[in-house]
């Protein structure tokens, strides 16, 4: 047999070709197993699905703190589901051949799942779990820290010597959307606007602010109000023969006849009140002719937010309210009624809301607008109970929380009830007390109106350095 050899040429193509593949298995095996370790993946215990192979990752301790906070962390066989982060300062990893604790090694909790980045074989994790406690979301007066647990309204609210310390801003909803309120004692939501002071009510859900007048000073009680010829004013000024068209910001017939519509024709919005009157003479007189910073003030309100004066009656029975009342009766001529928000904000347990349950003809808003009643002339109104409610106050007195004025009541845009012969609409009392008064009993006058939500502000919030709109 003839055994022909290779030529040097030949031989040299297949030792270069071997050395080729021999490169690429390598550079293959090291990109993969770099990816393996380098690429952060997600540990997710609850159900088992663990990225890594227990020889690379061991997660020997989850530790989860007690739900009241503090020092507790109990070991926990799955991910908790909630509102948690990881302990930074107490969480470690440890290297294979190495024990020291790691605490740089990237861990995140996130959507349920606890997240990890390591990059060596073998790694040993303990991770530990705090409840978090506020929340932090971007806003037109910059990041605010909002608290994640939702206080009990059937309690005042304030920072020490009330039934419930709660203090801060916290999150509700408005029509399906987050809005964020003020509660309690609190020294941040001042806002210097047009030469007055005004202080935040809430961030709505569109991201306009919602301001409430707060005087000429940044004092955080006394003359916060506006005062007509030095006595107030009354809510409304045609009120001399009681009916319950009169609880309205807006109102319409005042028959004393009960029809088919008459609950309809009651609360029809054709005439304004004495309230309305007076907030739309301010505005027009003094609001709309300010400066603020060389612009008008005009340009500055959004005119899509409105104010809620919720008209739904109530048939109240000495101890609870039927919630499907027959309108051709109840809140028409000189039927007992009760109205929405004396059932949400007056009786417990209260259940205050931010919504407006008959926005077509409840809401108040200007023509313009996209939603509500649109028969503002103006966009200007009042806070309603559930607002006070949420903020802090109730049915007993509270002088500590934001909206006390020490001096002066004022009133509400909430309808209280029609009893007696007498209207009664919501207010807020020297003393802190959300309470009502008769419709021609004067009080003082707390307008609000709502910031734009791309408004540029400087400042803290404070009494010293308040929110200054630019």
């Amino acid at each position: 047999m003839k055994v022909e050899k290779l030529s040097k040429g030949k031989n040299k193509k297949i030792i270069l070709t071997i050395t080729i593949l021999v490169l690429l298995v390598g550079i293959i095996y090291i990109t993969n197993s770099k990816a393996k370790y380098q690429i952060t993946k997600s540990v997710q215990i609850v159900n088992g699905n663990v990225n890594y192979s227990l020889a690379d990752l061991n997660v020997i301790a989850l530790k989860v703190q007690d739900s009241k906070g503090g020092g507790t962390y109990n070991q926990a066989e799955t991910v908790p589901i909630g509102n948690y982060e990881v302990n930074k300062d107490k969480s470690y990893c440890k290297y294979p051949g190495d024990n020291l604790e790691h605490k740089d090694i990237p861990m995140e909790y996130k959507n349920n799942r606890v997240s990890i980045s390591i990059n060596k074989k073998g790694t040993k994790c303990y991770v530990y779990l705090d409840v978090t406690t506020t929340k932090k979301v971007e806003t037109a007066i910059g990041t605010i820290d909002v608290n994640l647990y939702v206080p009990d309204f059937n309690k005042t609210s304030c920072e020490d010597g009330c039934e419930e310390a709660t203090n801060g801003i916290y999150e509700g909803e408005e029509n399906g959307l987050p809005t964020y309120y003020y509660r309690g004692t609190i020294n941040n939501n001042y806002v210097l606007f047009a030469n007055m002071y005004w202080r935040i009510i809430r961030i709505n859900s569109n991201g306009s602010i919602k301001i409430i007048y707060s005087g000429t000073t940044s004092n955080a009680t006394g003359k916060a109000t506006m005062l007509d010829n030095g006595n107030g004013h009354v809510f409304s000024k045609d009120a001399k023969d009681g009916d319950n068209a009169y609880v309205g910001y807006m109102y319409g017939e005042t028959s004393q006849t009960q029809t088919l519509d008459g609950y309809n024709a009651t609360h029809a919005n054709t005439h304004d009140s004495g309230i309305k009157e007076y907030i739309d003479n301010w505005y027009e007189t003094v609001l709309s002719k300010a400066k603020n910073n060389e612009k008008n003030a005009t340009e500055y309100i959004d005119t899509e937010s409105g104010f809620c004066g919720d008209r739904t009656p109530y048939e109240w029975n000495g101890t609870s309210a039927t919630s499907q009342p027959d309108k051709t009766k109840y809140g028409a001529g000189t039927t007992s009624t009760r109205y929405g928000a004396y059932v949400r904000t007056y009786k417990s347990p209260r259940k205050p809301t931010f919504d407006c349950p008959n926005a077509s003809n409840d809401l108040y808003t200007v023509s313009g607008a996209k939603t509500g009643n649109r028969k503002l002339t103006n966009p200007i109104g009042l806070i309603t109970a559930d607002e006070v409610n949420f903020a802090g106050g109730r049915d007993s007195s509270n002088t500590s929380y934001w909206l006390y004025t020490g001096e002066q009541n004022y009133w509400a845009m909430s309808p209280f009830r029609f009893a007696v012969s007498e209207a009664h609409v919501f207010g807020v009392n020297s003393d802190g007390y959300l309470g009502s008064d008769y419709v021609y009993t004067t009080r003082g006058v707390r307008p609000v109106i709502n910031l734009k939500a791309d408004t540029q502000f400087t400042g803290q919030g404070t009494t010293n350095s308040p929110f200054v709109v630019q």
